[in-house]
C-alpha cells in the first residue's frame, strides 16, 4: 500500500518550514534511514531521513517551497512490487499542500565550509504538540496529573525529575525497584564487580610495581555483597531525588486503559489515574532463544551471573557484545576457564573492526577462548554441567562441556501487558515506534529508553527522557537526539569506548577521510600506570575537518571518550582539537596525538 511522507519538524513549536531541496527524484529506490530531503526554518536546517523503504512514486512539494505545514503530505512512496503510479494516485489526490514554489537562486561556488552537524529526524508522526507547563498543584490534584511515567529506570526517573523541575505534577509508577535494571541489575552492580576483578588483577601484578603481597585471596560472597550494597545505595538516592522534586511514586504495575488513563495494580490494590501526558519507560528483558532457555541454575542471564554463590570452574558466554564480554572479563580475572561464542565473524561487532581485533588479541592473551562465526545449536543440561552443541560457519560441529552458561544475545522491549491495544501506539519487532521527540502514534503517549529501540544504553534513555519532557512542556530549544553522538562503552579489561562512525562506515558514506592513531605505549602516563596496551583512533572528513568518529581501547577509555563526545556535539573540527591544550602527563594526551596523526602532525610517535 502507498506510504505517506510527511513534513517533519525541527522543534516541537515549529508549525511550518521551507522544503529546501530533494535528495532523490521520482522513480528512485529509497531505503529506510536514507536522507531524502532538506528542510529549513529561519533558525535551523535539517536532513530528513525516510522511515520506510520503497520507490519514490511522487514528489508533491517541489524544491524551494516555503510555508509547508508540519505533518502535511510532501511525497508518496510505493512499497516493493507496488505500481508507483497507482500508489501516487491513491494518496496524492487532495492531500498535497498547495504553496507556490519560490525560485531558489543558484549559489555561487565556494570552498568547503566547516562541517555543520544537522539533527536527523525520521519522517513520521507529528512531533509532540506544545503544551503550557503548569505549576505543581495548579488544576491538578488527587489522581489527575500532568505527566505519568510507567517505569522508574534511568529513562523514567530522569524524565520525572525534569518534569518536576518544570513545575509539572508528575507521578512515577514502578513495579520493582527505582533505578530500573541498570541501577539494580545492570550498569552499576556489574561495574562494582568489575572493579573488584581489576583490584585483584593489580594485586597479582604488585611485583611489577616493586610491592610484595603475600598469599592474596578473595571472598566471592563479599565481592557480591559490595556490588549489591552499591546498587541499594543508589536506588535510595533516586527515591530522595524524586521526593526532592515533588514527584509522587506509586509501587505497582501500570497499564494503559486508553489515551490519558492508567490503571495501577499494586500491593495496596488497584488505582486509576489520569494524565495529560503518559511516558512509557518500561525497559527491556533478555532475549530468549529456543534451545538456549535460561533456567537460573546452570544456564544464566545477567541477573544470575551477578550473584553467584560460588565460582564455576568453566563458563561459556554466548554473545560477545558489551554484556557478554564484561562477564567474560570478570570471571576470567577470578580464575574461571572462559569460552566466548559469537555468531558473527568478530567480537564486539558494533565497534570499529581494528579495535575489535585488538580486543580479541588482549582477551585471548588473558586466557579467554574465543570462537567467532560459531552458532550454539543447543544446550543439554546434565547432573554435572551443560553440554553445548556448536557449529562453525563451515558446518563443522563440536561439543563443549562447561559448568555454567551465560546467555547474552540481546534484549526485547517490555511491551507485553501494557494495554497498548487500547491505544494507537505501534510496536515493531518488540520496540515501540516513536518520532524525533519520542512521541508515539497516539497523541499524549510517548516512549523512551530500551522499549523505544536501540542503542540500548542508560545514558541514551536519560537523554530521551529530558528531550521528551521538555518537548511536551513546550520548550523552545528542544532538539532531536543525534544518534551519532551517543557514546558506547565496554568496561572489560581492557576497556573499549567509541562514538560516531567506524572507519568502514565512514568510507561507505563516500567521503574522503583521514585516520589518526596513537598507541598507549607512546604515552608516559600509560607506562607509569603499567598500562602499555591500547590505542586511540580518530576519523575525520578530509575536506571539512569534521570529526566523524573516535574509537579507543585501553585503560580508562570509558572516561576519556567524553572528550570526543563534547567535540562532536559542538561540531568541532580537527583545528579545535589541535589547538586545545591537553594536560601532561595524562592519558588524554593520546587523544590529542591521534588527531595530530590524522593530519600528519604527531609529535610523540
Amino acid at each position: 500500500m502507498p506510504i505517506k511522507v510527511l513534513m517533519p519538524a525541527l522543534s516541537p513549536t515549529m508549525t511550518e518550514g521551507t522544503l529546501a531541496r530533494w535528495m532523490v527524484k521520482e522513480g528512485d529506490m529509497v531505503e529506510s534511514g536514507q536522507v531524502i530531503a532538506e528542510i529549513e526554518t529561519d533558525k535551523a536546517t535539517m536532513e530528513v531521513e525516510s522511515a520506510d523503504e520503497g520507490v519514490m512514486a511522487r514528489i508533491l512539494v517541489p524544491d524551494g517551497t516555503e510555508g509547508v505545514a508540519v505533518n502535511s503530505l510532501i511525497a508518496v512512496l510505493a512499497e516493493e512490487g507496488e505500481d508507483p503510479k497507482a500508489a501516487a494516485a491513491a494518496l496524492s489526490g487532495g492531500d498535497a499542500p498547495k504553496p507556490e514554489p519560490k525560485p531558489v537562486a543558484k549559489p555561487e561556488p565556494r570552498p568547503a565550509p566547516k562541517a555543520e552537524a544537522k539533527p536527523a529526524a525520521k519522517v513520521g508522526p507529528k512531533p509532540a504538540p506544545k503544551a503550557a507547563a503548569k505549576p505543581a498543584g495548579s488544576g491538578k490534584s488527587g489522581d489527575d496529573y500532568d505527566v505519568a511515567i510507567i517505569g522508574g529506570g534511568p529513562g523514567g526517573y530522569v524524565a520525572a525529575i525534569r518534569a518536576g523541575q518544570l513545575g509539572l505534577r508528575t507521578v512515577v509508577i514502578e513495579e520493582k525497584h527505582l533505578g530500573g535494571i541498570c541501577l539494580n541489575w545492570g550498569c552499576i552492580p556489574t561495574k562494582a564487580l568489575l572493579r573488584a576483578s581489576e583490584v585483584w588483577t593489580l594485586i597479582n601484578h604488585a611485583r611489577d610495581f616493586g610491592i610484595s603481597v603475600e598469599k592474596p585471596s578473595f571472598d566471592l560472597a563479599a565481592i557480591v555483597k559490595r556490588s549489591r550494597d552499591v546498587a541499594k545505595t543508589l536506588s535510595q538516592g533516586v527515591a530522595h531525588l524524586l521526593k526532592k522534586n515533588k514527584v509522587e511514586v506509586i509501587d505497582g504495575r501500570g497499564r494503559l486503559k486508553g489515551p490519558g488513563k492508567v490503571e495501577v495494580d499494586g500491593a495496596k490494590g488497584k488505582r486509576s489515574i489520569t494524565a495529560d501526558h503518559i511516558i512509557l519507560a518500561t525497559g527491556a528483558r533478555p532475549r530468549i532463544v529456543k534451545g538456549l532457555e535460561p533456567d537460573g541454575e546452570r544456564i544464566w542471564t545477567y541477573r544470575e551471573a551477578m550473584v553467584p554463590e560460588s565460582l564455576p570452574k568453566s563458563l561459556l558466554v554466548v554473545g560477545s557484545g558489551a554484556i557478554g564480554i564484561e562477564f567474560a572479563s570478570f570471571y576470567r580475572a577470578l580464575g574461571v576457564e572462559v569460552t566466548v561464542v559469537e555468531l558473527l565473524d568478530r567480537i564486539l561487532p558494533v565497534e570499529d573492526e581494528e579495535i575489535s581485533a585488538m580486543a580479541r588479541k588482549a582477551f585471548e592473551k588473558q586466557g579467554i577462548k574465543i570462537l567467532t562465526g560459531t552458532q550454539v545449536k543447543g544446550l543439554d543440561k546434565g547432573r554435572d554441567g551443560v553440554s553445548a552443541r556448536l557449529e562453525d560457519a563451515k558446518g563443522k560441529a563440536q561439543t563443549l562441556k562447561v559448568d555454567r552458561v551465560i546467555v547474552a544475545i540481546g534484549i526485547v522491549g517490555n511491551t507485553d501487558d501494557l494495554g497498548l491495544e487500547t491505544t494507537k501506539v505501534e510496536v515493531d519487532r518488540g520496540q515501540i515506534k516513536v518520532g524525533p521527540y519520542l512521541e508515539t502514534a497516539e497523541p499524549g503517549i510517548y516512549a523512551i529508553g530500551d522499549v523505544a529501540g536501540a542503542p540500548w544504553l542508560a545514558h541514551k534513555a536519560s537523554h530521551e527522557g529530558v528531550i521528551c519532557v521538555e518537548a511536551l512542556a513546550g520548550g523552545e530549544n528542544v532538539h532531536p537526539m543525534t544518534r551519532e553522538n551517543i557514546p558506547g562503552c565496554t568496561y572489560a579489561t581492557p576497556q573499549v569506548a567509541s562514538v560516531g562512525l567506524t572507519e568502514a562506515k565512514a568510507k561507505e558514506t563516500g567521503r574522503e577521510i583521514k585516520v589518526g592513531r596513537f598507541p598507549y605505549r607512546g604515552n608516559g602516563k600509560a607506562l607509569a600506570m603499567g598500562e602499555p596496551e591500547g590505542m586511540v583512533k580518530t576519523i575525520f572528513d578530509a575536506a571539512t575537518g569534521e570529526l566523524l568518529g573516535a574509537h579507543m581501547i585501553g585503560a580508562e577509555v570509558t572516561e576519556l571518550i567524553q572528550g570526543y563526545v563534547v567535540a562532536k556535539s559542538m561540531e568541532g573540527t580537527e583545528l579545535d582539537l589541535i589547538h586545545a591544550i591537553f594536560p601532561h602527563p595524562t592519558l588524554s594526551e593520546m587523544m590529542h596525538e591521534s588527531v595530530l596523526d590524522a593530519f600528519g602532525r604527531a609529535i610523540h610517535f
